[in-house]
Parts: C-alpha cells; sequence; structure tokens
C-alpha cells in the first residue's frame, strides 16, 4: 500500500476537520488564553500568596497556580466551544 493509497483509504472528511478544528483550538488556548490568564492570575494569586505554594503526591510537586490556570482556561475553551455551536 503505497502513502497516498493509505490517505485516500483512512482521510475522511471529517478526520480532516477534527485536525483543523483541533489545531485551531489548540492554538488559540496555548497563544491567546493562557497568556491573559497568565497575567490576570499572576496578579490574583500574589494577593492571595498562593503562586509559589504546592502539594506533594508521592515523589511530584504540582503548584496550585498551574492547576488553576488549567482548570480556568479548559473551562473557558469549553464554554467558548458551547457557545458557539449555537450558532
Amino acid at each position: 500500500m503505497s502513502y497516498l493509497e493509505f490517505i485516500k483509504e483512512n482521510v475522511t472528511i471529517n478526520v480532516f476537520i477534527s485536525v483543523i478544528v483541533y489545531t485551531l483550538f489548540s492554538t488559540i488556548h496555548e497563544k491567546i488564553l493562557i497568556p491573559i490568564l497568565d497575567i490576570i492570575l499572576d496578579i490574583l494569586l500574589d494577593k492571595f500568596k498562593i503562586k509559589d505554594r504546592d502539594f506533594d503526591i508521592g515523589p511530584k510537586k504540582i503548584k496550585y497556580g498551574v492547576i488553576i490556570k488549567e482548570i480556568l482556561s479548559t473551562i473557558i475553551l469549553l464554554s467558548l466551544i458551547y457557545i458557539f455551536r449555537k450558532f
């Protein structure tokens, strides 16, 4: 089976659209949303002094600031997808 035959058999329009949408939302998430949340959360987390705190799970250390930023960015991104799905 050649490479072109593989592409013709396995890549459908749904797969192509999924890749484009994933790339789009990944770019929005990493290049726009995360930097904005960094600015906002740095101010808030410094105010409450939890930016540099971490907790241990076995040999791993997890930072509160990173967890809060990731959870908020995921919630915002999912909310945007839900809102734009209606249009």
